[in-house]
Order: structure tokens, then C-alpha cells, then sequence
């Protein structure tokens, strides 16, 4: 039934245009935001690709850049460890929920495991063909799932170290993954996984079957999703407007918003009902989902490749294609 409203779904939002000058709101709520001010920046070989933070306090950040991948302490915000054992240009990487270990996936298409405390590789995933482009772990630390360029999602048995599934169905390349249960979603969904692509869909897998359970179609190339608290709605960044859907309605898009005058290319959502989208047009905006409404406006020096916020809120990382990384 899900696959037969595929192609209705967009024609059953209501689009909400909001101009990219719009002022901030001048609510309590609003000026929190403005906090994120006087940024450290801190330069690296190459354009940043992708930020996160570490679950587990005291909320670490990893800076993914050429090479290697940076480990920041979030109290001095100085980097106090560097992963530096890859053969090709790192694309991501993903901590495991305890903090404890870091996946980080390559063009060539290899993800590895570390060991944080001693930087030592202790997994190396081979089975895709082109760039690893995401990757996540499952809650529980014992799956790892990875999209790539060559259109394909893995599933992986990381204590084995082999691939158990193949998720096949995009057309073109994976540009993001998500797992439900993770981070405060729904513990009874951790088997659900959604994938994004640039074939303009998104799709929702269970990861024990090898066919998608629904499939989002999109006006544009989706370049990243993610999971809004509660996990029934999923929030996709496609062209430069954000696509609210409600993932227990067959997928049916309920909002659309046109914040950005450049492509989205990262998105956050927090635990309080907060979404972060960074863009092309250097601009980060913060919506509240009760309203889906803008509540500020965060401009940079550069168009953002991705952005993470600390899990306290201390922080707001994002990583620019000038070669920096700010953080506020």
C-alpha cells in the first residue's frame, strides 16, 4: 500500500516558502541560538567532509579531513588524537554508542573500526566497490551499516567481521544512512534503517529482509535525512527545501520548507524538538518542529559540507569547503 501512494505523497504537503532574509525571531527561544558566536576555526589539508560527536560525555568531536580523522576534546577544543591509517581520502566515520570505538569508511570503498584508546584497527570492512559515504552503527554496537557510491547498503556482523546483507534497490549513490533506536528514538525500531540517494529517494529497510519496506520519492537528490524525535517522522534534505514526512502515515510528505536559496547538504535534529540544516548558501538555519518555523539564521565564511551539535548543546561544529572547521 506504501509503494502505491508513492507517487501522490507530494502533491499532499503544504509548501511553505520562507524567504532566506527572513529575520530570527525575537522569542526567548530564538535568541538562545545566538550564543553560537566568537568561532574557533581551525584549518586542515583538505575541505572537511563530515563532524560528529561522540554519545558519551565529556561529547568528543571527530573532524573527517583528507587522510585522517581528527579527535577534539570538547573542553580544551584542541585535537588530542589523529587517525591516520588509510590508504585513500576518508569520506565518514561514526561512533559506536559507547564511544568507545570509531568506524571510518574511504573512496576506495574499505571501512575500518578503531579502537580510540589505542588508535589501533580492530576491523576491516571490505565489500564495496566505489566511496563509502556513510555509516552508522546499530544501538547495540553489533551491526554496522554503510551506504556507498555504488548504490548499494551493507549490513555487517562486526565481531565476525562480515558482510550478512546486501541492501540493494537505489539507482545511483547512497548519499546518507539512519538507524532507528539510536539517540532516543524508539527502542522497538532498532531493526529499521533508511537510506538516502541521489536516485531523489529515500528509503526504509528492515535489516533483516533485502527489499526496502517504503520508498519516499523526492523532487531532487536527497543528500541527507534524519530521524525527528520519536522516530515517526523523518525529516529529508532534497535540492534546497527540507521535506517533512510521517514515516507511520505510508510516508506521506506533510511539510515542505524552502529556507535555503542553495542545496541543503546536512542536517541535525536534536533531542528537544530542534532541527539544523546547513547549505550551500552558508547558512545554517534552526526550524522548530512544533511550528516548522525558522528560529535563527547562522551565516559562514563558506557553503557547510556538514554540521553536528553537542548532545549538551555546547557546542555547534560545522565543516566548510574553504578547508575549515568552526566551532562556536
Amino acid at each position: 500500500a506504501s509503494r502505491a501512494g508513492d507517487a501522490s505523497n507530494m502533491a499532499d504537503f503544504q509548501q511553505t516558502p520562507i524567504l532566506p532574509t527572513r529575520r530570527p525571531g525575537s522569542s526567548a527561544e530564538a535568541l538562545a541560538w545566538r550564543k553560537y558566536t566568537h568561532p574557533l576555526i581551525f584549518r586542515h589539508k583538505a575541505a572537511p567532509s563530515h563532524v560528529e560527536f561522540s554519545p558519551v560525555a565529556p561529547h568528543d568531536f571527530c573532524v573527517v579531513n583528507s587522510l585522517q580523522v581528527d579527535i577534539f576534546s570538547a573542553r580544551t577544543n584542541s585535537v588530542y588524537r589523529t587517525l591516520t591509517r588509510f590508504k585513500d581520502t576518508v569520506c565518514c566515520a561514526s561512533y559506536r554508542q559507547d564511544g568507545k570505538m570509531l568506524a571510518a569508511s574511504d573512496e576506495s570503498g574499505v571501512t575500518q573500526l578503531f579502537d580510540l584508546s589505542s588508535r589501533a584497527v580492530m576491523r576491516t570492512m571490505r565489500g564495496h566497490t566505489k566511496a563509502v559515504r556513510a555509516v552508522r552503527f546499530s544501538p547495540d554496537g553489533s551491526r554496522l551499516f554503510t551506504g556507498s557510491d555504488d548504490t548499494r547498503v551493507l549490513v555487517w556482523d562486526v565481531a565476525a567481521e562480515q558482510e550478512l546483507r546486501a541492501l540493494d534497490g537505489h539507482s545511483d549513490m547512497v548519499r546518507c544512512v539512519r538507524v532507528s533506536g539510536a539517540h532516543g528514538h524508539a527502542a522497538s525500531a532498532h531493526r529499521l534503517l533508511l537510506s538516502g540517494s541521489y536516485d531523489h529517494t529515500v528509503r526504509l529497510w528492515d535489516v533483516s529482509a533485502p527489499k526496502p519496506v517504503m520508498t519516499l520519492r523526492m523532487p531532487d537528490p536527497v543528500e541527507d535525512v534524519a530521524l525527528l524525535p520519536g522516530g515517526g517522522m523523518v525529516a529529508v534534505a532534497n535540492g534546497n527545501q527540507l521535506t517533512i514526512c510521517d514515516l507511520l502515515s505510508g510516508g506521506k510528505a506533510v511539510q515542505s520548507i524552502l529556507a535555503h536559496s542553495k542545496a541543503i547538504t546536512c542536517l541535525h535534529a536534536d533531542a528537544d524538538g530542534h532541527l539544523l540544516s546547513g547549505g550551500l548558501d552558508r547558512f545554517v538555519k534552526v526550524y522548530d518542529l512544533a511550528r516548522y518555523k525558522v528560529l535563527s539564521s547562522i551565516m559562514y565564511d563558506a557553503p557547510l559540507l556538514s554540521l553536528a551539535l553537542s548532545p549538551t548543546r555546547s557546542h555547534l561544529v560545522a565543516a566548510l569547503a574553504n578547508g575549515t572547521t568552526c566551532v562556536r
